[in-house]
């Protein structure tokens, strides 16, 4: 769990245990610790720790509520870097809670800031993101739009996972407006370059999109075989809700 992880030192240091069963539990010594802190960027890591421990228990008004303290004092201390993560998440946290209107504002803020100070990776990441909530507001056009400027940045950058997942996207909005080769293109780029990176769930993702085309196109048979790969590998190393995604896809096509 990436809270649990960030403060098992402070566990310790205030005797509070260092295995949590749920998020929030993780918060308990970052809390503790807040209340003793007098530095500001410390202040800023514990929000940021306790945010991201809100965030992961879907506690989303809280997670809002202590971003937006660490994005306060960021901008007080004139900490840019800060300053882009807090907007970031912001936009993340109002992009899961459904408010898509609300997450672009945080994201366009955050990209003025990734330009300002030239951090190319958090800008290829909140283009991607945008593009991610317009496919949300299914406006595809600006969506595309987006990823593609998210892809070009990654490129440039050599950042491979960012490509794969920009190239799954893609194919995701072409598959959307019914251009299934194009989609296809694009799935198939993104599983290659997945498993050169060897990052096995983007593999089965790919796969699994691939076998969703062939579906569509009315060829079961193809369908099927990459639906039933797809769930090799992501009962391997999904969660029980993505298998049981892949599992209804080969119901489906097996007519149970």
């Amino acid at each position: 769990m990436i809270c649990s992880s960030a403060i098992k030192g402070l566990g310790r240091k205030y005797n509070e245990p260092t295995k949590f069963e749920t998020p929030n539990q993780a918060n308990i010594p970052a809390k503790k610790a807040l209340k003793e802190a007098s530095a500001t960027q410390l202040k800023v890591g514990l929000y940021s720790i306790i945010g991201i421990c809100y965030y992961l228990s879907d506690e989303f008004d809280f997670a809002i509520e202590n971003y937006s303290k660490f994005l306060t004092l960021a901008k007080k201390s004139n900490e840019k870097e800060g300053e882009l993560v807090a907007l970031s998440m912001l936009g993340i946290v109002f992009r899961n809670k459904g408010d898509l209107d609300k997450a672009l504002e945080y994201y366009q803020k955050s990209l003025v800031i990734s330009k300002e100070i030239n951090d190319k990776k958090m800008e290829a990441a909140t283009f991607f993101s945008i593009g991610l909530t317009y496919q949300m507001k299914k406006a595809l056009d600006i969506a595309e739009n987006n990823y593609k400027e998210a892809l070009r940045i990654f490129r440039e950058i050599d950042d491979k996972e960012g490509i794969a997942k920009s190239l799954g996207n893609l194919g995701l909005v072409y598959q959307a407006n019914g251009i299934l080769d194009e989609a296809i293109g694009y799935y198939q780029s993104a599983l290659k370059l997945n498993e050169e990176i060897g990052r096995k769930k983007g593999v089965a993702a790919q796969i699994n999109n691939i076998g969703s085309v062939y579906e569509a196109k009315g060829e079961k048979e193809k369908a099927l075989k990459y639906f039933e790969d797809a769930l090799k590998i992501i009962i391997q190393i999904g969660t029980q809700k993505e298998i049981e995604k892949v599992k209804e896809n080969i119901k489906r096509l097996k007519g149970e």
